[in-house]
């Protein structure tokens, strides 16, 4: 019977014991026992339990898990919200005390939004890794039994087959076959196989439950593995099946590649978004004699564009996105960021061509029409950038849909109250909302046509 006795130095905080036993190695099985306070049939589950209670966890890193508390602070330890909020209290000591309050309720709220994102994806992990946990057979009250890695303690009797993880330092007291392992395809030859195959181009899956899988396993861009595997599988592998199904992992695959494709539809949008306001911003206030939009303004017309954005996610994808692999490719993004951008940035300045020029806005006016126009196109604009196809022939998924029309709606609003005046806005003309609004119009007609001729010239 392959077994082995716990050692002390793989456990934290660990008290002293017999020096003799940093030399296990070098002790007779009966003398190891007898320093571990064990036996043969292993330790009692009360004895186990003192022990686990006494010596801490067998992990050489001891989980931390953050307290939904610590996890909401994290989000406003950021340097940007830092500065934010210590010009609040400036905002204050200087007597604006209306400024204080919008920019302390907007990062509040940009905070919340952040924490409950985290929160729900910090569950989903500890729900999956807790399907997949590797698990030791030691033997308790002279039963075998099967208890995470974590609960082996010191003098344990732990049984051992081919391809079992071993769980720290141990001392074999029975063996048998102990050398034999044979195999049609050497564990290195596979692995150059999948190298070649990546080499060329592909994305590789392989699937393997054994021991001379783990170099395998690793070097795939998916290793697929099954909960009856060995160990040393599972732990290589990025995908372990709990039944032998392979629909389940069909199923995996598609949802994954609409993940990624929504992921990227948030990369597209954020990078050509805030690069097509940098270059707005700056360039503008080089002509202006006032600011084109106060602090607050600006927190505000970053938190409404986000909804919209949070809610990717959940949107649909197009067939073909999710009809072979892809990968995240930098040099595309960066054309979508300088393409889209820019022509978000066109916009813009037509905005201010029309609100200065044509118009004659004063200060507050043209805030407030910049602001209108910002929101509501960049709401309008991720219905466009979210799909390769025209936007009147595939549908948004609904909360998508919900959020924009919701974050139109608050926008118009706000202008008519009472937050307008607290925010530095001014209700505007009718002739203002016209030409603002055509000028949205246009806007979205211009980035349908552009993302065709886009697609058209710029493969991924």
């Amino acid at each position: 019977m392959p077994s082995r006795v716990r050692q002390p130095k793989d456990l934290p905080q660990i008290k002293p014991m017999n020096p003799q036993l940093s030399t296990f190695w070098s002790l007779s099985t009966d003398q190891v026992l007898q320093q571990t306070h064990s036996k043969t049939t292993g330790l009692s589950r009360q004895d186990a339990k003192q022990r686990l209670s006494e010596f801490g966890a067998n992990s050489l890193k001891q989980k931390h898990k953050s307290s939904a508390w610590m996890l909401l602070l994290n989000q406003f330890k950021s340097p940007i919200i830092l500065i934010l909020i210590f010009a609040a209290v400036l905002s204050i000591f200087l007597k604006d005390a209306a400024d204080a309050i919008i920019i302390l309720t907007i990062v509040f709220i940009s905070g919340l939004l952040g924490f409950w994102q985290e929160q729900g994806a910090s569950n989903a992990v500890e729900k999956l890794l807790a399907l997949v946990q590797v698990k030791a057979t030691v033997l308790r009250d002279g039963q075998s039994q099967e208890i995470p890695n974590e609960e082996v303690v010191r003098g344990d009797i732990v049984l051992l087959n081919a391809g079992k993880n071993i769980p720290g330092d141990c001392l074999i007291l029975e063996s048998k076959d102990l050398s034999n392992v044979f195999a049609e395809v050497e564990p290195n030859q596979k692995e150059r196989i999948i190298i070649a195959l990546k080499k060329a181009g592909n994305v590789v899956g392989y699937l393997g439950d054994g021991i001379n899988d783990a170099s395998a396993l690793h070097a795939a861009d998916v290793g697929i593995s099954v909960e009856s595997a060995v160990d040393v599988a599972k732990e290589a592998a990025d995908i372990v099946l709990m039944a032998k199904d392979l629909n389940v992992l069909i199923e995996g695959v598609k949802e994954g590649r609409v993940t990624f494709a929504n992921t990227l539809k948030y990369v597209f949008m954020a990078t050509s978004a805030n690069f097509g306001n940098m270059f707005s911003m700056a360039g503008i206030s080089l002509f202006l004699p006032f600011l084109p939009l106060l602090p607050s303004q600006i927190l505000l017309t970053n938190l409404l564009t986000d909804f919209p954005e949070l809610t990717i996610a959940t949107d649909r994808v197009d067939k073909e996105l999710i009809n072979k692999p892809r990968r995240m490719d930098i040099k595309f993004i960066r054309n979508f960021m300088i393409v889209f951008g820019l022509l978000s940035s066109i916009f813009d300045y037509l905005t201010f061509g029309a609100l200065l020029l044509l118009l004659h806005a004063q200060p507050e006016q043209f805030r407030t029409g910049w602001f209108l126009e910002s929101v509501i196109s960049a709401s309008l604009v991720v219905l466009v950038v979210r799909t390769r196809q025209s936007i009147f022939n595939t549908k948004p998924g609904k909360y998508l849909l919900a959020a924009t029309l919701a974050t139109i709606g608050v926008t118009m609003i706000i202008p008519w109250t009472p937050l307008a005046t607290l925010l530095g806005f001014q209700l505007l003309p009718l002739n203002f909302v016209l030409v603002l609004g055509a000028i949205v119009l246009f806007y979205v007609t211009a980035a349908e046509n552009v993302k065709r001729v886009f697609y058209s010239h710029v493969k991924f």
